[in-house]
């Protein structure tokens, strides 16, 4: 397959690619499709009326608002801070460019549970901020501040991570043409009208 798995691939012809094929599928099915069809059995087992019952009960309904007010607010902002984010990156060279695009990456290499106790180490009841935070009368702890910023964190790079090599690959004519026409900076990017 291409780089993008739009282009053509080499044939899998000789025993070892057939193989190789076989274990990523295996591997696939194992971990994914069959986990997923589970669930839709385990959630239909004893008929369609329990299942309706679980739905409408108020925990349930409870955590569907909440995973809702989450994404609303959650993607807006990732989408703000991450196109702005990648557009700087893309668009100029600065000491610490590296060590940013780093920073970035840091919610694709470290486990959800370690998200969960820099939380902790930060805003908990001893945290860095606990005095700051218990003064103001704010938690963020074991309520939705702190699950808006968990969630915040671990998305943040989905946005940039999609927009740079986009960003990479655009041309700057228009932009330069903007530019030497008097455009500000915004009215470059397409921020403004001007």
């Amino acid at each position: 397959m291409g780089a993008h798995g739009g282009g053509r691939g080499e044939p899998v012809d000789t025993w070892q690619k057939k193989t190789i094929l076989g274990v990523a599928i295996t591997y696939i099915l194992l971990t994914v499709i069959l986990p997923f069809i589970n669930v839709f059995i385990q959630a239909f087992a004893k008929g369609l009326g329990p299942f309706l019952e679980a739905v409408m009960e108020h925990d349930f309904i409870h955590a569907t608002k909440l995973t809702l007010m989450l994404a609303a607010i959650t993607v807006p902002l990732n989408t703000l801070f991450g196109t702005v984010a990648a557009i700087l990156i893309t668009r100029n060279e600065f000491p610490g460019k590296v060590l940013l695009l780093s920073l970035l990456d840091l919610p694709f290499s470290i486990s959800p549970v370690v998200t969960g106790l820099m939380l902790m180490l930060l805003y908990g009841r001893a945290g860095w901020f606990a005095t700051a935070l218990a003064d103001g009368g704010l938690k963020v702890v074991f309520a939705f501040s702190g699950m808006l910023l968990a969630t915040l964190f671990v998305t943040l790079p989905f946005i940039v991570r999609e927009l740079i090599p986009t960003l990479e690959q655009m041309d700057l004519a228009q932009e330069e043409a903007a530019r030497s026409l008097g455009a500000n900076p915004l009215q470059v990017r397409g921020y403004v009208g001007g």
